[in-house]
């Protein structure tokens, strides 16, 4: 990563801007090392109306003022990239053709590495008319090197915060030009710098969500809400659902049915035949599962077994396993000491080393106990 002396105070550095806390309080920092800093936001004009949540750097009007008045303040050149296009096609298009396939993806992995990461800053280049040497976010992540000397990605410091899941699908190249200043910090300080500021309605803000945080229903659209019954793992139909866009796996609340003497989750959906899954929590615990399309980070090919704790979604506690990992490398079989709950095909499986993010890849396929 980046080292800030004396010989380098004028490195020039493209800040992604939402508007949000997160990403003013980086752009200050980065401006009050005295480097060249320019701010960039990335537009996504269905961003909000598809997820109804503020997808950290693809804003809407609104969240571009606030930006460019964020850069005013800290005395820096502002661009706005019209990425509607791409976030349209690679970002929710791709997103819902995997859910029409049974699958739960996660958007915001792919859009950090082929957009925010990728061409934005190249876009972002072509409108400044000049190339920036580096790029920083606000997310919560630390980078430093890995023990095998390649570009490492490493836990935030402030865990309740912690956005190296959504990270954790970058490249080497993209790794080796990027700062992340909010890494070390809490997320109270990250508020008290910018009240300091004066930035006091920003301090007060919640912070960026991902797409979890929005109307699933609405970011899918009509094909995804078909109407068809809700069945219960041993075959009896219990109800009827109005799409099944409205569900995702592990989900509990909002079933609209009773009768049952223990609580009932989502088991799985088939958007295409409009077929709602659910069972008791047993019939989603996993001792394993696969994953694909391995970005490994720690290691250019990792060995052939190993011990790592796994992460199978962006708030799950990462769990101890042994790993398997294919000739390749492209796939791993993941074996939990302790089965887990709700193994989702399509999210992303991340695995760590202490705070050290060996790599990531797809989960194709969970084993579940309770099947």
């Amino acid at each position: 990563m980046a080292s800030f002396d004396g010989r380098q105070r004028e490195m020039s550095v493209l800040a992604g801007l939402s508007g949000g806390v997160d990403s003013s309080v980086a752009a200050l920092l980065l401006a009050g090392r005295g480097l060249d800093v320019t701010g960039v936001t990335m537009v996504t004009r269905s961003g909000r109306e598809a997820h109804g949540s503020a997808c950290s750097m693809a804003q809407d009007s609104e969240g571009v003022d606030t930006a460019r008045r964020v850069c005013r303040a800290i005395g820096i050149p502002h661009l706005v990239v019209d990425l509607t296009g791409p976030f349209e096609t690679q970002v929710l298009g791709g997103f819902r053709r995997a859910y029409a396939d049974g699958l739960t993806p996660n958007p915001c992995v792919l859009c950090n590495r082929d957009l925010k990461f990728g061409l934005l800053p190249a876009l972002a280049a072509e409108v400044a008319g000049r190339a920036f040497e580096l790029f920083a976010t606000g997310h919560y992540a630390v980078l430093g090197e890995c023990p095998s000397g390649r570009h490492g990605l490493f836990a935030a410091a402030d865990a309740g915060k912690d956005q190296s899941y959504f990270l954790a699908m970058l490249t080497q190249e993209q790794l080796a030009r990027l700062e992340l200043p909010l890494g070390r910090l809490a997320k109270a300080d990250v508020r008290k710098i910018a009240r300091e500021m004066g930035w006091t309605e920003l301090a007060s803000r919640r912070g960026s969500q991902d797409f979890a945080g929005g109307d699933l229903g609405a970011l899918l659209g009509d094909s995804a809400m078909k109407p068809g019954p809700i069945v219960h793992v041993d075959g009896r139909v219990l109800g009827r659902h109005d799409g099944a866009g409205a569900f995702t796996v592990g989900q509990r609340r909002g079933l609209g049915v009773g009768g049952s003497r223990e609580p009932l989750f989502v088991v799985s959906t088939d958007p295409r035949e409009g077929v709602v899954k659910v069972g008791p929590r047993s019939s989603l615990l996993s001792r394993s599962l696969m994953a694909e399309g391995m970005n490994w980070m720690a290691w250019e090919r990792p060995p052939a077994a190993f011990r790592a704790s796994a992460k199978i979604r962006s708030r799950h506690q990462p769990a101890g396993a042994s790993i398997s990992a294919s000739g390749d490398g492209n796939s791993v079989e993941v074996v939990f000491d302790e089965p887990q709950f709700a193994v989702t095909p399509g999210q992303l499986a991340v695995l760590y080393e202490g705070d050290l993010v060996l790599g990531a890849g797809w989960i194709v396929s969970g084993d579940q106990v309770g099947r």
